[in-house]
């Protein structure tokens, strides 16, 4: 074990156990012992800040930013690192710690705003944001915000999810023009949606589980999907839209449409034309939503690709959680307001307010649509959680929940995802927007809130 090592270890052990003085020591040693290793730097930022000795902690970063010109990254690295643990309130002491005039002052203003809604206070929330947005305009050229760099991740969430009166103005807009559907050929009622039964007191309504992807998305992913599917479900259908598809996906389609035995897989197919880019593939099955409720007549339970159910119930147990519902999904355990509504699975009821909502979903996508690539993943999940936040506003609200907290089971109960966040950022980039090593979702946690 070399010095570091040892030195580091005792003062992860006395930051854990809250002697936060004595793991600054040990990590300040560590440091003396190998000034290169960035983890001892970032525990000297969590003991001071946990501390709320935020002048200490200023004059440290003062002192990385003289020594390595990466202040800024050790500060924004401190920060995510106390949002991931939950110190809320360490989070606002650096906020109310730092100066304004400094350029580090800006990701504390994102954690502070994300605080702030995680805590319920929409309205403080959105008007820091709104501060965030305009000092990151004025220092843009100062700010490490390329799709490489993790503060991407923040900066992106705080321009793309928005207030109120920006999402209530989009209803007097004109809807757009997305690309023509392609849409499967068989005549309805063969094959019919199977329908909820009891679990909607009565009779209950159609649905569809689907899925939608660009081709190289599905050729990776839908067979993994399919074998999920037909491994735990049992008379269902399943309707997959593929957009941009090629002659190799047209052909794993066939041959996974010709093996099912257990259920039925509909597929339908776009041309996506200057739609054409990675946020757009991840938007997309919302998009398409409210098209395939008329095409089915049915309610829609729609899932990422890359995911995997877990077990046969795991369809039933969303289906009986939201049955009186129009709009439900996952609330993820993050401080990212694009991460709120976790849209790994979601369930669209056919009423009007559903309508209503997916109609302001594709102005919401089709008005940031065209923001440079790596500031727009996650405008999925923003449009989601901003339109959503509207839509329980309305006269007539709409009946939304969290599937997680309906169930108190946590989303990896219920699916697993087939690959990580490296494989897929490296899929994102090939339709040709650099999105970098960054998460396109929250990690599940395990906690059913």
């Amino acid at each position: 074990m070399t010095d570091y090592q040892r030195c580091y270890g005792l003062g992860m052990a006395a930051m854990q156990g809250g002697r936060f003085d004595a793991a600054v020591d040990w990590f300040l040693k560590a440091i003396r012992a190998d000034p290169r290793p960035a983890d001892a730097w970032l525990g000297v930022g969590m003991s001071l800040a946990r501390q709320g000795r935020i002048d200490s902690l200023l004059e440290f970063i003062e002192m990385r930013e003289g020594l390595t010109g990466e202040g800024f990254e050790l500060f924004h690295r401190t920060l995510a690192a106390l949002a991931t643990d939950r110190h809320h309130d360490a989070l606002l002491a650096v906020w109310r710690g730092t100066p304004r005039q400094r350029l580090i002052h800006i990701p504390a203003l994102y954690y502070a705003a994300a605080v702030m809604l995680a805590r319920d206070d929409d309205r403080t929330a959105f008007a820091l944001f709104a501060d965030f947005r305009r000092l990151a305009e004025q220092h843009l050229a100062e700010l490490p915000v390329d799709a490489t760099n993790m503060f991407n991740i923040p900066f992106r969430q705080a321009f793309l999810v928005e207030d109120l009166p920006y999402v209530e103005a989009l209803e007097a807009t004109a809807e757009p023009q997305l690309p023509k559907l392609t849409l499967p050929e068989f005549a309805l009622p063969e094959p019919r949606p199977p329908a909820q039964g009891d679990a909607a007191g009565g009779a209950g309504r159609p649905w569809v589980l689907v899925a939608a992807c660009d081709g190289q998305y599905c050729r990776r992913f839908a067979a993994g999907l399919v074998a999920s599917f037909e491994q735990h479900c049992r008379g269902r259908l399943l309707h997959l839209h593929v957009a941009d598809s090629d002659a190799g996906t047209d052909a794993l389609l066939a041959e996974l449409q010709a093996g099912m035995r257990a259920n039925r897989l509909a597929i339908s197919r776009e041309i996506s034309g200057v739609w054409r880019k990675g946020a757009y593939y991840a938007s997309n099955r919302f998009l398409i939503a409210d098209r395939l409720m008329d095409f089915y007549g049915a309610d829609l339970l729609i899932s990422d690709v890359d995911i995997r159910w877990t077990d046969g119930a795991a369809v039933d147990r969303i289906i009986h959680a939201t049955a009186t519902l129009d709009f439900a999904c996952f609330r993820a355990d993050s401080l990212g307001p694009s991460s709120r509504c976790d849209a790994i699975v979601t369930w669209f009821a056919g009423t009007p307010r559903t309508r209503r909502l997916l109609a302001l979903v594709r102005r919401f996508v089709a008005a940031k649509i065209d923001l440079p690539e790596d500031r727009i993943w996650m405008l999925d999940q923003a449009a989601l959680y901003s339109v959503l936040r509207v839509a329980q506003r309305w006269r007539d609200p709409i009946r939304a929940g969290f599937i997680n907290q309906i169930t108190g089971q946590p989303r990896s109960s219920f699916v697993t995802q087939q690959a990580g966040i490296d494989e897929k950022a490296a899929m994102i980039r090939a339709v040709g927007g650099d999105q970098g090593p960054t998460a396109d979702r929250a990690p599940d946690t395990g906690r059913a809130d």
